[in-house]
């Protein structure tokens, strides 16, 4: 869960300390979310494609393969994001800022603080995919060890560079950055030690073995890719209101982001222990996995939702550079609180139709999961006036996806069945 969260924690914690230095570098930091998390899409539909093919060929047996799919998809996800962060700094200076909605006050910011943190988010999307291969090997420890050890180099070089040293926005770049790298050098030491499961790196990766991971991840990419397109409209739209309005909004749902993936990170770390049954075919087990997921991530989400509602005040006030809650913040909190028990059950069917190869399922979700009623209400009614219209927007759509969502979870179970007693299991991948 904690590998899961880990990018948004990043990016909250960022927001976290930019927030002392004005509304200015906070908006430039808060509009530059959807080209950092474009960065680690590659990653992260490498990573959920690993855990369900690499679980199902270790479920029956074949480790080398495992090892192979494993290897190409770290290699393979590493190079392509790294390409879409070096374009992303090139396009910042000359458009892109713009595009993203960022005014004259803002684009200086953002030039700033783009340089080093997407190098960062490079190296995050390394440690992504080496996440998903390590828990998928049972190594849960190491997982958040390394997550926890760049989580507090970020604190720490963030305190160190935006504030003893005066570098601002650079200084955050730069503590992201910093971070990542070190986190990066944990999983290689980790790599080297062959003693694990799966020979990650020690193995020649067979041509196009990466393939079946990418297409087992591909609605996890597109999902991103939506959600990513859907953020950037509602903070474009924000920004038209005011700097402040964009900074409240951006705030929120980086908020709303971490909450919902503290949610689902169970669910998501889970999915290679799910492929693994489904590849035995042991019907009791897959359904023993499903019946927990859920009741973790409706209860888990509930306790997250209740909490946002409870204290929005509280919450507000650690992203107030006076201390001070923040009103408007507050109010965004509350409305998105709603819709995070929704989050968590979608998550599930997503979980559970991706683990078994099911695609055209998946899709359908994914789309409902990404905001895609976001851009129609926004035609239908207008973005709003103000930051808890904005907040609105999403939250319906999110829970109209959470209806959707446990509607699929009864499906889910029977089809599970069906598939696991007719044996009809063809995945779209290298181990047919």
């Amino acid at each position: 869960m904690v590998g899961v969260a880990s990018g948004a924690v990043y990016q909250l914690l960022n927001t976290f300390f930019v927030a002392r230095l004005g509304a200015a570098p906070t908006a430039a930091v808060v509009l530059m979310t959807p080209v950092m998390l474009s960065c680690t899409v590659v990653a992260q539909v490498f990573g959920v494609g690993v855990s369900s093919v690499a679980a199902r060929c270790l479920g029956r047996g074949d480790a080398r393969s495992a090892s192979q799919v494993a290897s190409a998809s770290l290699l393979v996800g590493f190079a392509v994001s790294t390409c879409i962060a070096l374009v992303a700094m090139a396009l910042i200076p000359v458009g892109l800022s713009a595009l993203l909605g960022a005014g004259p006050d803002v684009i200086g910011y953002m030039i700033e603080y783009a340089v080093p943190a997407l190098l960062g988010q490079a190296a995050m999307s390394f440690c992504i995919i080496s996440g998903f291969v390590v828990r998928l090997e049972g190594r849960n420890r190491l997982s958040m060890a390394t997550q926890l050890v760049g989580f507090g180099c970020n604190a720490l070089f963030d305190v160190v560079l935006i504030w003893i040293l005066g570098l601002g926005v650079v200084g955050a770049g730069l503590g992201t950055l910093i971070s990542q790298l070190a986190a990066a050098g944990v999983y290689l030491w980790s790599f080297q030690r062959r003693r694990a499961t799966l020979a990650v790196g020690l193995v020649v990766p067979r041509w196009r073995a990466w393939v079946p991971a990418l297409l087992t991840g591909a609605p996890t990419g597109l999902g991103l890719v939506l959600s990513n397109a859907v953020l950037a409209e509602i903070l474009r739209a924000s920004v038209t209101l005011s700097v402040e309005v964009a900074s409240s909004v951006g705030i929120g749902l980086r908020v709303y982001t971490v909450a919902c993936q503290l949610a689902v990170g169970f669910v998501l770390g889970a999915q290679g222990l799910l492929g693994y049954w489904i590849g035995k075919r042991a019907a009791g087990k897959t359904r023993s996995v499903i019946a927990w997921l859920v009741a973790y991530a409706f209860a888990v989400s509930c306790l997250i939702s209740l909490a946002m509602s409870l204290f929005p005040a509280e919450i507000s006030s650690v992203f107030s550079p006076a201390g001070s809650p923040n009103p408007r913040l507050g109010e965004v909190l509350r409305i998105l609180a709603l819709s995070v028990p929704g989050i968590g059950l979608v998550q599930v069917a997503i979980t559970v139709f991706q683990s078994a190869g099911r695609l055209a399922l998946t899709y359908i979700l994914v789309l409902m999961r990404s905001g895609i009623f976001v851009p129609i209400l926004f035609l239908l009614r207008g973005p709003g006036s103000s930051a808890p219209d904005i907040a609105w927007n999403l939250a319906a759509n999110d829970i109209t996806a959470g209806l959707f969502g446990a509607l699929s979870i009864g499906a889910s179970l029977l089809f599970v069945r069906w598939f696991i007693r007719s044996r009809l299991m063809v995945a779209s991948d290298a181990e047919s």
